[in-house]
């Protein structure tokens, strides 16, 4: 909900102080001049209970922050596919669906990959993130189980030494598997 910021209703708001509690509800001064309060509807405090050391929670948390830059991304690999062979598609009868599925996308197929690879390396490699809204370890990725064979007074490095060369195999195997396609997206990336 956003009201219209009165550093007079809020004296303990100071100019760059901007984070504030209060009750149980954050209110966080933006810039624009707004003021948001977060936690005040319970849908929001229901939301978040069911979603915080979960796995849903995660997914949902790494789509919200990296699909702008995806989407950046891909907007690159999009635009350098020549109109003409899109509109000779369509000329042809092909619906404007059939054209992106049959001569956009094949097209632009080392960019959805490069993407697809950025996209997954950065899922897998997270740490900080994951570590902050799991607590069991059913919800955990493995590089937040990596850090759980350091005990208080002694690292059981054959045990974690093990462990993180299981965990380097998936992204190995994926970058040798879509080799051909980085490459091309590559320096389809760089021509344009």
């Amino acid at each position: 909900k956003a009201v219209q910021p009165s550093l007079t209703n809020f004296p303990d708001i100071k100019e760059n102080g901007i984070l504030r509690t209060q009750e149980g509800r954050a209110e966080v001064l933006l810039t624009s001049g707004t003021i948001l309060r977060i936690g005040e509807s319970s849908s929001f405090k229901l939301l978040t209970n069911r979603l915080i050391d979960t796995r849903l929670g995660l997914i949902l948390l790494f789509v919200s922050y990296g699909a702008p830059l995806y989407v950046w991304l891909m907007q690159t690999y999009i635009r350098a596919t020549p109109r003409d062979i899109e509109e000779a598609a369509l000329i042809d009868g092909a619906s404007r669906f059939r054209a992106l599925r049959t001569v956009v996308l094949p097209v632009a197929l080392p960019g959805l990959v490069s993407v697809f690879l950025v996209a997954f390396l950065t899922v897998w490699n997270a740490f900080l993130i994951p570590l902050i809204f799991t607590n069991s370890e059913a919800a955990q990725p493995l590089t937040v189980v990596l850090s759980l064979f350091i005990g208080q007074y002694e690292v059981a490095w054959e045990a974690m030494s093990a462990a993180a060369v299981v965990t380097m195999i998936p992204p190995i195997l994926m970058a040798l598997f879509f080799q051909h396609y980085v490459v091309r997206g590559l320096a389809l990336g760089a021509v344009q």
